[in-house]
This record gives structure tokens, C-alpha cells and sequence, in this order.
């Protein structure tokens, strides 16, 4: 039989026993989830910035990728950083035609097929009023990309070439 004292005695050790595991699985717990905050950071920090490389040279990429994104484009945007450019997705390779409407900065536009071969740089100034002109490629297209003008002709850039685009 028990006695008063040893029940008191075993339940002040299991009461102390249940608090040490419960502060145990609460630290190993926290840990985990430290572990699992830390990958996921982790993780987003070495998430590669879009961006498309030639010649050494790498430019990181704006993405316009819903018909709304596209259609703004470069709209009313006074400056476009020298190394951040935009990126256009078409859904299907076609001759996709482009224009400068209120667009306020001169820009290089490179066109892209397959196996992101350049297939058209055009150098579009900016424009201001309604009737802008339509630049219309002789070749199909799936991308493109709009650069401050001259820019494409600072890497060397030209028709043929090969570009390396991460996306």
C-alpha cells in the first residue's frame, strides 16, 4: 500500500516531470520552426532575379506579363533605370506590333523568337502626342524587351544574336 507521503512525493515527480518534457517539446518545437523560417528565408533570398544576359553583361527584367501589364507598357514613366529593363510575353509567336504612345523616354526595343534569337531592334523615340507610330517587325516574335535607347548598341547587341534570359 501506499502511503500519504509517497503519493504526495510521486505526484510532486510527475507534476515536475510533466512540466521538464513540457518545456522540452516546447524548445524543440521552437526549433524546428527556427529551421523552417531560416530554409524559407533562405529560400527567398536565392530566388533568382528575372533577368537576361549578353555579352557578360546582365540586365535585370521588369516582367509585363497580363495583356493590362502590356498594354501600359512604359507608359508615362519618366525614367527606366540603365540596367533594369522590361520584358514582354506574348502568348503565341505572331508579328506583335508596338507602339510609343505616352511614352516619355527614348527606348531600344528587341524582339525575340525561339531560343530568345533576336530577331528585330528597333530604336523608338518617345511620344507625346495621339497619333504615335506603329513599329511592325518583319519577323514573328514570342518576347520583347524595351531598353533605354543606344543600349543595345553600348553591349553589341544585333539581329542573330543569342540572348541568355533567366527567367
Amino acid at each position: 500500500m501506499w502511503k500519504e507521503n509517497d503519493k504526495k512525493v510521486l505526484n510532486s515527480f510527475l507534476k515536475w516531470f510533466a512540466i521538464i518534457i513540457s518545456i522540452k517539446l516546447a524548445i524543440i518545437f521552437f526549433f524546428f520552426l527556427h529551421i523552417q523560417n531560416k530554409t524559407i528565408n533562405s529560400k527567398q533570398e536565392t530566388k533568382q532575379i528575372p533577368n537576361f544576359c549578353f555579352n557578360e553583361k546582365c540586365i535585370n527584367l521588369e516582367i509585363a506579363k497580363t495583356p493590362q501589364e502590356r498594354e501600359l507598357w512604359l507608359m508615362f514613366r519618366e525614367t527606366l533605370e540603365k540596367d533594369s529593363w522590361m520584358f514582354f510575353s506574348f502568348d503565341w509567336l505572331w508579328k506583335h506590333s508596338i507602339w510609343m504612345k505616352n511614352t516619355l523616354i527614348p527606348l531600344d526595343i528587341i524582339r525575340l523568337t525561339t531560343g530568345y534569337k533576336v530577331v528585330d531592334i528597333v530604336s523608338a523615340p518617345p511620344c507625346k502626342q495621339e497619333d504615335c507610330p506603329i513599329y511592325k517587325p518583319n519577323n514573328d516574335n514570342l518576347w520583347a524587351i524595351e531598353i533605354n535607347s543606344g543600349v543595345a548598341n553600348e553591349i553589341w547587341l544585333k539581329t542573330g544574336d543569342t540572348i541568355n534570359l533567366n527567367i
